[in-house]
């Protein structure tokens, strides 16, 4: 995110990036996709390092969310949960 004198701007989201470990955990229990990695496993699965070296890399990033966003409940519960988080940000 970008910060700005009296808040936080976001100019460009993806759902799918958007989604937080805590997010990911619960839209996989209303889905029923197994998730049987620790809390750091499941934060360095949904996340890039800074000197990532390929698209590849880049997006595998997104299988786990891309998984956890196929039904249409799972859809809007994330986009409530990154609303909402977006929201306490200031955004």
């Amino acid at each position: 995110m970008n910060r700005e004198k009296n808040g936080f701007i976001e100019l460009h989201v993806h759902l799918d990036g958007a989604i937080t470990a805590d997010i990911a955990r619960e839209l996989a229990d209303i889905t029923g996709v197994r998730m049987p990695m620790s809390d750091s496993e499941l934060s360095q699965s949904l996340t890039v390092s800074d000197d990532c070296g390929s698209l590849a890399d880049f997006l595998n990033a997104f299988e786990l969310p891309l998984r956890l966003l196929q039904t249409p409940e799972a859809i809007a519960l994330a986009v409530r949960r990154v609303s909402e988080s977006m929201a306490r940000c200031g955004v």
